[in-house]
């Protein structure tokens, strides 16, 4: 039993250049998806658009005859290479919107059975009733750092070099990751969660959260409430991006209290942090200046004492 919901939100910017699909293609079939637009407000969104109706296509196509397991990795990077080709042909009638593009990961489920793929930033994590683990690559060029120096990078270089894609969809040669890369599919278990994301919702690419996500997977009754939190969540931290989750549930997974305080949806612009340590910071200034006047004032007034005596 596969049950999915997806949400998204425009957050801090003008527009929602994120585009999703969580849909059942046939009886026995399933699948998830985000797409990530990028160059420019109208480009980036008929970008993601483009892909993600390529990809419902190209499936109820597939799908309409039986489908054997070996050949699902096949179905999904011929999504990537038609979508390369949808947005180039756009391209060329459009010439206008030249460098737009967009990112995809996404999950096809068949009978039990399951592949992925992604190319840009937009991430799949995958909690297969024991852990959670992020199952897809950033192609970015802070992944490409982490991998030089072994680990984890400074806060400070995700700031630089955070937002630079190394592979995309843009209408050029750019290939898709396409999992599991030593056999034809993985095995879905008999409980999990499957979490994709625009990179909206990374407001630290920095540090790890599969703790954070594992905890809002199982802390609320609905897949809808753990979405809602995680958007919420995402514009609390100060994610400048539109925000777009989809998740999917694989059978019945048992629930945990969730200790947190429950955020409001949609979020709203005073639920910024910084606003109000700025606050804190400004009352604390005023303090200072009153006790450094109150200490000039009474060593004055001392000083006269003595020296009128």
């Amino acid at each position: 039993m596969i049950n999915y919901y997806p949400k998204s939100i425009t957050g801090r910017r003008s527009s929602n250049q994120d585009n999703y699909t969580a849909f059942k293609v046939d009886k026995d079939t399933h699948f998830l998806a985000v797409a990530d637009g990028m160059g420019g407000t109208s480009g980036g969104e008929i970008a993601s658009k483009l892909v993600i109706d390529n990809a419902k296509n190209h499936l109820l196509k597939s799908f309409s005859k039986p489908v054997v397991g070996e050949k699902l990795k096949t179905i999904l990077l011929q999504i990537f290479e038609q979508a390369q080709m949808v947005i180039r042909n756009y391209v060329q009638s459009h010439p206008e919107l030249n460098g737009m593009g967009t990112t995809l990961v996404c999950v096809l489920i068949h009978k039990g059975n399951f592949v992925w793929g992604n190319l840009g930033d937009s991430r799949l994590y995958f909690h297969d009733g024991r852990q959670i683990s992020q199952i897809t690559s950033d192609h970015t060029a802070i992944e490409d750092l982490k991998k030089e120096k072994g680990g984890e990078v400074s806060e400070n270089m995700v700031k630089q070099y955070g937002h630079i894609l190394t592979r995309s969809l843009d209408g050029g040669e750019d290939k898709p990751d396409i999992y599991p890369g030593n056999t034809p599919y993985a095995t879905l278990p008999d409980k999990g969660f499957f979490l994709l994301c625009s990179d909206g919702l990374i407001t630290n690419k920095a540090r790890a959260i599969h703790g954070f996500l594992e905890e809002q997977l199982f802390g609320y009754k609905t897949l809808k409430e753990s979405a809602e939190q995680l958007i919420s969540w995402a514009y609390m931290n100060g994610s400048n991006d539109n925000i777009t989750v989809v998740l999917g549930e694989i059978g019945r997974n048992k629930r945990r209290k969730n200790k947190n305080k429950r955020l409001p949806f949609p979020p709203v612009e005073q639920m910024k942090i910084p606003e109000r340590k700025s606050t804190n910071k400004i009352l604390i200034k005023v303090a200072l200046v009153l006790l450094i006047i109150l200490l000039g004032t009474s060593t004055y007034l001392i000083y006269s004492h003595y020296s009128g005596n």
